[in-house]
This record gives structure tokens, C-alpha cells and sequence, in this order.
């Protein structure tokens, strides 16, 4: 299972089909009734990206559970007949966010399912933050692509009222903003 998610996970750059393949090979082993995967967000709270089954994913996550997780190790919990299994996604060392299983009935989860899930997690971490370089590699691309379309566009011109209209236009363009141009006319501002 665990080379069939690699191959998965190594065929995707987009997010909602990484998160779907994580999903899919984690309840062939594990059956849970709902699984959640949750990152950081900038202020450190933990936001569900995926969510399957009963809940809208939302995690309530002890600081001790954030400090296992942070240190790499799964987190187990016992809730009547089930409970909840979670594993870090880490990055180098990092904390990206967690994998969450959880069964309202059934056998709890125990060490070697979160051992899986750990795994799990461990490869999903590095391919969660390959995507999040890749669409920052794109939109840094279409951003200098869109930078050299404006380029030609202002050179196409010397006249200084089409190059101020250009220049405003591509301007509003990027900003969506109200723009105004002020020129430098020797001792005068305009």
C-alpha cells in the first residue's frame, strides 16, 4: 500500500488529488469513519483541507497532541468503542499539518495502525510541500510571464501620453486598484 501511495503521490503536483490518493490508500488498511487532513495555518492552528465521512474535520487538538506531532510521533485516543489515530505530516523536521482517523465503533486503533499512519504521513508530508513548491514555481512563472507582456507593451510606444496610459492600465491591471501616475516636469509635479 505503501508503494502504490508513493507511486500516487509522485504523479500528482495538485493538491485535491494528492489529498484524495492519501485518503484512498489510508482506508484500504485502516477503515475509519470519517479522515481528516489538516495543515498549518499561519497563525499555527491546524485548518482540515480534506475531509471524508460524518463532521466537517475540524481537529481539537491538545497543546500535548501539537507537541507530539511536532516531535514526529503519532497521537492515539480511546473514545468508547473506536477512536482517533494522528500522524504528523512533517518536512524536514517541520510541521505541516496531520493525518486524522477516527472510528466511532469498532476496535480503537492501536500502535501498529498508527504506525501506518505515521508512514503514511511521512510521505504525504513531502509531497504536500512538493505541491506547495510547484504552484509557487508556476505562479512565479506566470507572474514574470505577465511582467514581460507588460514590458513589450509599454516599449511599443515613445509618445509619453500613450506610455502614461499604458503604464496606468497594466497597473490597474495587477492592483485592481484606482491608479494615478505622477510625472516629474522640472520644478513641477503633474
Amino acid at each position: 500500500v505503501l508503494l502504490d501511495l508513493a507511486r500516487a503521490l509522485a504523479s500528482t503536483h495538485e493538491p485535491p488529488a494528492l489529498y484524495a490518493a492519501i485518503h484512498g490508500h489510508v482506508v484500504r488498511v485502516l477503515p475509519a469513519t470519517a479522515f481528516t487532513i489538516a495543515l498549518v495555518e499561519a497563525g499555527g492552528r491546524l485548518r482540515p483541507v480534506f475531509h471524508a465521512g460524518p463532521g466537517d474535520g475540524a481537529l481539537a487538538l491538545s497543546a500535548e497532541d501539537l507537541e507530539h506531532l511536532r516531535a514526529g510521533d503519532f497521537v492515539l485516543r480511546a473514545a468508547g468503542a473506536g477512536g482517533l489515530a494522528l500522524a504528523p505530516l512533517l518536512h524536514e523536521m517541520r510541521l505541516l499539518g496531520c493525518l486524522a482517523a477516527e472510528r466511532r465503533e469498532g476496535r480503537a486503533f492501536d500502535a501498529s495502525d498508527a504506525n501506518f499512519l505515521l508512514a503514511v504521513g511521512q510521505l504525504a508530508g513531502v509531497a504536500i510541500e512538493n505541491a506547495r513548491l510547484f504552484a509557487e514555481v508556476r505562479r512565479r512563472s506566470e507572474e514574470a510571464e505577465r511582467l514581460e507582456l507588460i514590458a513589450r507593451d509599454l516599449g511599443a510606444s515613445l509618445e509619453l501620453a500613450d506610455v502614461v496610459e499604458r503604464v496606468a492600465g497594466r497597473a490597474y491591471e495587477i492592483v485592481r486598484k484606482p491608479v494615478v501616475l505622477w510625472l516629474v516636469d522640472g520644478p513641477r509635479i503633474r
